[in-house]
């Protein structure tokens, strides 16, 4: 009896387009997968037919999307993503890298099996090995929140470092302040952007100190208290809103008014700026309107269209209560 594709899949323990892909050699499968399924198509002595390789042709009406985490600002934009995509009769694909490479490439793998459409990318660290596979793939593909880190790739983003130093410039008597700088994780590309636009501004003065947290309330705040225990800061700048509210809440803690003794910046316009007190002074983005501006894209990509590579988007910054802004 002579074996089936279905077999190969069965004994490799992978999907029937998996092995379709590995057959025609025409795309992107890692090399465990790859292996397992060829030892199948060995074990059981499988000759190829014109079903197995008809699969590789098939796209389903569906959209990957592949996001780091699912935070408030992501959670927006997936929304809108979703919203867009289904008033074109598309469905939404949703998987989680943690912000780890080695997932994000499983992740595409297995989108890839699915045989997607057409892939949204929100990548922490901007990986080119990432985008190098779908190019290969020749599949469309919008990168997110981050510009694409080679040509050729569609890339929808907020201009992070112009925010950052318009952030930055607009704080008043800015040379004569010692200021502090709270970053992000050193490996986030987001946060180097941002980082990069503040001392855009004030990287030829002596009176700043960069601090590193992971981004997250908890190290916003265990940072805060170890900073606040030696030479208060005229102003803390804050790399998004999360540590700027853990930082305020140190600054509670230690017995240190925000602004009258110590001013905070945050930065993204995530909810928690709408509910801190004292009101939090931050840079707001447009997370429904990148959403839908990625997903349009991509729709229009899988169409067949032409598209411009790059779209930037702006902000707008919020003078509350938290910091005073010349603006």
């Amino acid at each position: 009896m002579n074996s089936k594709i279905s077999d190969v899949a069965k004994l490799a323990r992978v999907s029937l387009s998996t092995v379709s892909r590995v057959l025609n050699k025409n795309k992107y499968v890692s090399p465990e997968l790859e292996e397992r399924v060829l030892d199948a198509v060995k074990n059981l002595n499988y000759i190829p037919d014109d079903n197995a390789r008809s699969l590789s042709a098939y796209k389903s009406n569906t959209v990957g999307i592949i996001v780091p985490v699912l935070n408030d600002s992501i959670s927006r934009f997936i929304n809108s993503c979703s919203t867009t995509l289904g008033e074109s009769g598309y469905d939404l694909m949703i998987g989680k890298s943690g912000g780890e490479i080695k997932n994000e490439l499983e992740l595409i793998n297995l989108q890839l099996s699915m045989q997607v459409s057409g892939v949204i990318l929100v990548s922490s660290h901007q990986s080119k090995r990432t985008a190098e596979i779908l190019l290969k793939e020749k599949l469309p593909v919008v990168f997110a929140y981050n510009k694409a880190p080679v040509p050729r790739v569609h890339s929808r983003y907020f201009d992070n470092k112009k925010a950052a130093s318009t952030l930055m410039a607009s704080i008043p008597d800015i040379e004569s302040r010692n200021i502090n700088i709270l970053s992000g994780p050193s490996d986030e590309t987001i946060s180097n952007i941002r980082i990069d636009g503040f001392l855009q501004i004030i990287g030829d003065l002596n009176n700043y100190e960069l601090f590193s947290c992971d981004g997250t309330l908890k190290d916003g705040y265990l940072t805060a208290m170890k900073i606040l225990r030696g030479r208060k800061p005229d102003v803390l700048v804050c790399v998004n809103d999360l540590t700027a509210i853990g930082a305020m809440r140190a600054a509670y803690e230690t017995g240190i008014k925000v602004p009258d003794e110590m001013e905070i910046t945050g930065f993204e316009g995530t909810t928690f700026f709408q509910i801190s007190t004292p009101s939090l002074t931050t840079v707001i983005f447009d997370d429904h309107l990148l959403g839908r501006e990625s997903a349009r894209s991509i729709i229009s990509l899988i169409k067949g269209n032409e598209e411009k590579e790059i779209d930037i988007f702006g902000y707008k910054i919020l003078s509350a209560e938290s910091c005073r802004l010349i603006i």
